[in-house]
């Protein structure tokens, strides 16, 4: 009887750890929301206006103060969105592609940003470019 209770007592255990790693691995899908996307028609505008409100930051302030990084990644970044629709791709495939080119080292103006700080440019972007 001992024994049958000991091999039971393990089954909640078990049972936690499982759908812990259900968790975790459905955790990441999550972040992949599905939104409202601006027409490239509508989005290249707003990038074109919002990059050169950040180059007016990027000649106001000096080069590498926290200030001026900022504006010169989303520069460069608004500049990569514009680049990749004008390839063909949706603004949503767009920013996708701009962001893992920007943040990935996969591109001639690679970055290195902290996880918030990249998520912060996402969110920046998803902010200004969808409805």
């Amino acid at each position: 009887m001992k024994r049958t209770f000991a091999k039971r007592g393990m089954m909640p255990l078990l049972v936690g750890f499982f759908l812990f790693g259900v968790l975790m691995l459905t955790a990441g899908k999550a972040s992949a929301q599905t939104y409202n996307w601006m027409q490239p028609a509508q989005a290249v505008p707003v990038l074109l206006t919002e990059a050169e409100n950040q180059k007016s930051v990027v000649n106001a302030n000096t080069p590498g103060t926290p200030a001026y990084e900022n504006a010169m990644v989303h520069v460069l970044f608004y500049h990569g969105i514009i680049n990749e629709i004008d390839g063909g791709n949706g603004v949503g495939g767009a920013v996708q592609t701009a962001f893992d080119k920007l943040t990935t080292g996969s591109s001639v103006y690679s970055v290195s940003l902290s996880k918030s700080a990249k998520q912060a440019l996402f969110n920046d972007a998803v902010g200004k470019l969808t409805l």
